[in-house]
């Protein structure tokens, strides 16, 4: 049996760069009159980022960069005789209360277009709008030293995810996201500076079993974001040695 080493615990905040759109399922009346709503909490009503979401995301980018590493990442469910739990648990992104207590949406429409008929429907889209901040917090198990690898392509998908999109209407520029606290101006713009980086810790097997502190390995404060813990990868292949 697997003996658990420790675990990565990444954390930080998450930025929309565009405007995203998680919805709700709605079954098949997807152009009705109604617009298509945005997840929201079951308690608060406040607009929010489901784990299930952005583990979709990425596993689409692995899919395509490592498709070996699906089964590690995310594990194995069903009925195959080599069921076992994912090494990756991501949790809900909850909206950060200094800065978005409620976030706000906005309903944009657009409109569908029969290319055989040429007969047009319209159909709206709740958005949360650019500059909305998110916290993140993503856990990594290790059993052995090949999982630093995992681990470590983990981090490229997670930075690859920058280049692709997050939730729904991608090919319509919605669900741009970057890693870390990004500032906005008076306007609402995004500008090029970073007020808050990503936070790396390493909690090994004594801090579960005995209660030992956790190593910080990248702090937030640094704002460190995953390139850099990329470039500096020697720090995360460190904890095993």
């Amino acid at each position: 049996m697997e003996t658990l080493q420790g675990k990565f615990i990444l954390s930080g905040i998450l930025t929309t760069f565009t405007s995203l759109a998680i919805a709700q399922d709605q079954g098949n009346d997807s152009h009705s009159n109604m617009p298509s709503m945005v997840v929201r909490h079951p308690i608060s009503g406040t607009p929010w980022i489901p784990g299930s979401s952005l583990r979709g995301a990425l596993r689409r980018i692995f899919e395509k960069q490592a498709p070996k590493a699906i089964p590690i990442i995310f594990g194995i469910s069903g009925k195959d005789p080599a069921v076992y739990p994912g090494r990756a648990i991501i949790r809900d992104l909850i909206p950060v209360e200094s800065t978005h207590q409620r976030p706000s949406v906005n309903v944009q429409t657009y409109m569908a277009l029969d290319r055989v008929t040429a007969q047009s429907t319209l159909y709206a889209i709740e958005q949360i709008p650019a500059g909305s901040h998110f916290h993140f917090e993503i856990l990594f198990s290790t059993y052995e030293k090949a999982d630093l690898a995992t681990f470590i392509q983990l981090l490229e998908a997670l930075a690859a995810l920058e280049q692709s999109s997050l939730g729904n209407q991608g090919s319509r520029g919605m669900g741009k996201i970057q890693w870390g606290a990004w500032k906005l101006d008076d306007s609402g713009c995004i500008q090029p500076e970073l007020t808050s980086g990503l936070q790396l810790n390493w909690r090994p097997k004594a801090y579960y079993e005995h209660g030992t502190s956790e190593k910080v390995l990248f702090a937030g404060s640094e704002k460190c974001l995953i390139a850099d813990f990329l470039q500096q990868k020697n720090k995360i292949e460190a904890v095993l040695s």
